[in-house]
């Protein structure tokens, strides 16, 4: 079967009378197999700790929230390669093709996130 998953964001933005947004809708992709892992995982400060991906291959669609009310999360594709930070509540949605890292700012954090195999 293809197209098991379903891919949707949005962004928009209004401030002193302009306004404009974004929205893709009716993106889909293939599962490969059966596996996803959804987690929420404690991220230290010290950079390097890698995304449990279970039993999931480590590529494939990912959507990461940062769960922390103070801290920002960065991710990061290898040591110290960071592509993405995450304020507090922030979410990130991308395809992943490799391992992805995340580093704490100033104190542990949890993240939650979901991986599926594509």
């Amino acid at each position: 079967m293809a197209n098991e998953i379903a891919i949707t964001a949005s962004l928009s933005y209004t401030k002193g009378g302009a306004s404009d947004s974004l929205s893709v809708t009716g993106l889909a992709d293939t599962l490969v197999g059966t596996r996803a892992i959804h987690h929420v995982q404690s991220v230290a400060t010290n950079p390097g700790e890698a995304l449990d991906p279970g039993e999931a291959s480590v590529g494939g669609w990912l959507i990461i929230k940062n769960l922390d009310a103070d801290n920002f999360v960065t991710l990061e594709v290898g040591e110290a390669t960071s592509f993405c930070q995450l304020n507090p509540g922030e979410v990130a949605l991308f395809r992943a093709t490799a391992a992805v890292t995340a580093v704490a700012d100033t104190a542990a954090c949890l993240v939650e996130y979901l991986l599926l195999e594509a």
